[in-house]
C-alpha cells in the first residue's frame, strides 16, 4: 500500500511540472553539423511575441501587456537553467555576440492561461492551459540557424488538482530545464541525453 502510494505522488509531481503536449530535443537545421563544442558563452534575447496579434481587438492591449512579460520571462528560465548546468563559460542576457557565442531566440506563439477552476471541478479540457513556443539556435558570428526546438504544452485535459496546477510558467519552466540539459550534452559530449518516457502516455 506504502508502495502503491509513493508511486501516486511521484506520478503526480511529475504531471504538475510537465503537463500533455510535447517538447522536442534540439534538432538540427537539415545540412548542418549540429557540434557546440566551440561556443564558450550562450545570449539569450527575449523571444519574439506572435499572441498579441492572434488576439480578438478588445483583448490585445491586456494581453500585450501579458506578452510582455512572458517573452522576457521564458528567456530569462532558459539562461537561468543553462546557468545551473555549468556547460558553458558565461551565460547573458545582453552584449555582442562573436564567433565563441551561441545565440537562444525564438516566438511564443500561444499562450493561454486558461481557467484553473475549470480545470479543477470540470476537466474535460475546459479552461485549458497552453504554451507554445519555437525556440532557435544561432551562430554568434554569422547568424545562421544551427538548431530548433519545439515547445507544445497544454494542461491535463482530465482535469483535477493536477491540470488545476499546471500554467504557462510551469510549462516554460520545464521546456527551459529540457533546453539546458540537451544543450550541455551536446557542449560536453556530442550527444543529446536520453529522456525517460512521458508519463502523460504521449511522447517527449
Amino acid at each position: 500500500m506504502k508502495a502503491a502510494f509513493l508511486l501516486i505522488a511521484c506520478l503526480g509531481t511529475s504531471l504538475i511540472f510537465s503537463g500533455c503536449g510535447t517538447v522536442s530535443h534540439v534538432a538540427a537545421t537539415p545540412g548542418t553539423e549540429m557540434k557546440l563544442q566551440k561556443y564558450q558563452r550562450v545570449l539569450v534575447l527575449d523571444f519574439a511575441d506572435e499572441v498579441t496579434a492572434k488576439a480578438k481587438p478588445a483583448a490585445r492591449e491586456q494581453k500585450k501587456l501579458q506578452m510582455d512579460i512572458a517573452t522576457k520571462s521564458f528567456a530569462d528560465r532558459i539562461a537561468i537553467e543553462i546557468g545551473a548546468l555549468k556547460g558553458f563559460r558565461e551565460v547573458l542576457r545582453t552584449g555582442s555576440p562573436d564567433s565563441e557565442t551561441l545565440i537562444i531566440s525564438g516566438t511564443i506563439t500561444r499562450y493561454e492561461e486558461g481557467d484553473s477552476s475549470l480545470r479543477l471541478w470540470i476537466g474535460m479540457g475546459a479552461g485549458s492551459a497552453y504554451f507554445d513556443a519555437i525556440v532557435e539556435l544561432k551562430d554568434g558570428e554569422t547568424k545562421a540557424m544551427l538548431a530548433d526546438q519545439k515547445v507544445d504544452q497544454n494542461s491535463w485535459g482530465a482535469g483535477g488538482a493536477i491540470a488545476a496546477s499546471q500554467t504557462p510558467e510551469s510549462f516554460m519552466q520545464t521546456a527551459a530545464k529540457k533546453l539546458a540539459k540537451d544543450l550541455t550534452s551536446l557542449k560536453q559530449t556530442g550527444k543529446l541525453p536520453e529522456r525517460k518516457p512521458a508519463t502523460t502516455g504521449k511522447r517527449e
